[in-house]
């Protein structure tokens, strides 16, 4: 990701208003880029809740939906056409064929280049009504650069607790307004931000991540470095469904090790120093050891105990991992098709 150092801006905190969002007319254009690849139902039912969007807000906002297709065949094309015909607000659609979820979401960057403001929603899940004209009014309201809800996990019926309770499906979250604190990653499985956030990219999506995923992670900790103002708004939820092949102890296992391996990645690239990575190293084996020496306590603490400690331990795998370089490719794999 090449930062455009002409774009970034000198302005200081607590510049943004409504005039300063809005365009000619007054219309606060807002493009909802959603990247997607083999998930028609999902896709489905995600647009469909988009078309129920209540924009209640005082400013005049025009959503425009934005869909990058990263199957080369363009096997979402049929359910857009479908969709187009039901829906209140445009859609924009088009083909990525370079795999990878950073090409993917660049696109759609590309596409949203008319829009003041820029959401991203993933393609398995499905946004309350009044989800974006709360982050919109979040932002006005706290004079906010990026603002990001809650993903909300929805599990079937018959999904063990214990796996349900594993803290890899539940981000943490905060009151209304409350400034995001530094080391907690920001994701763009829910979240809006102003269109200068991405323009001071020439690729805000770094394609290094685009089979790892993180690549979100890696933008997000380039803004906050960079000054932007990044708040919480904890009423604007989406719902994440989560597919029978997410709900089992194999994918905590995978997942926590690319969250793990990412994260370190993320550090890597902006720090390369010896230092940096030997205070990964002890991290990575910190977390090893002390999620090992938990492990027995499952006995008296429950499966959902020691699904958090094995977590703890695959995660702590995952950063040794990635202080060598090394890269879990995650999204070679398609879940909730």
């Amino acid at each position: 990701m090449t930062l455009r150092h002409d774009m970034v801006s000198e302005s200081p905190e607590g510049t943004v208003s409504e005039s300063d969002l809005s365009s000619a007319g007054g219309v606060v254009r807002v493009g909802i880029c959603i990247a997607t690849y083999l998930r028609p139902v999902g896709l489905a039912r995600l647009l469909t809740s988009l078309s129920e969007l209540a924009l209640t807000t005082g400013l005049n906002i025009e959503p425009v939906i934005i869909v990058v297709d990263n199957d080369r065949d363009g096997s979402a094309s049929a359910l857009i056409e479908d969709m187009r015909k039901l829906m209140r607000w445009p859609i924009r659609y088009e083909i990525e064929p370079r795999r990878g979820i950073s090409f993917a979401r660049n696109h759609a960057v590309a596409l949203a280049s008319d829009c003041n403001l820029v959401a991203f929603v993933d393609d398995d899940e499905e946004v309350d009504e009044n989800w974006l004209t709360l982050l919109v009014q979040v932002l006005v309201d706290c004079s906010a650069d990026v603002v990001s809800g809650p993903a909300i996990p929805i599990f079937d019926s018959d999904t063990p607790p214990w796996i349900a309770a594993s803290p890899i499906f539940h981000k943490v979250r905060f009151k209304t307004g409350t400034v995001v604190p530094p080391g907690q990653a920001l994701s763009c499985a829910n979240v809006l931000m102003r269109r200068s956030m991405l323009d001071r990219f020439d690729e805000p999506f770094d394609p290094r991540f685009a089979l790892s995923g993180g690549e979100d992670a890696y933008f997000f900790t380039q803004l906050r470095r960079q000054g932007a103002r990044m708040v919480w708004c904890d009423e604007a939820n989406v719902r994440e469904t989560i597919s029978a092949s997410r709900a089992n102890l194999l994918y905590i296992i995978r997942r926590s090790f690319r969250k793990g391996n990412t994260a370190v990645l993320v550090d890597r690239y902006l720090d390369a120093s010896p230092s940096a990575r030997y205070s990964v190293v002890i991290g990575g084996l910190t977390r090893i050891v002390v999620g090992t020496i938990a492990l027995p306590l499952t006995v008296i603490l429950g499966r959902s105990f020691f699904v958090r400690q094995l977590g703890r331990v695959c995660r702590g795998a995952g950063m040794i991992w990635g202080s060598f370089g090394k890269v879990y490719q995650e999204y070679t794999r398609v879940h909730g098709t």
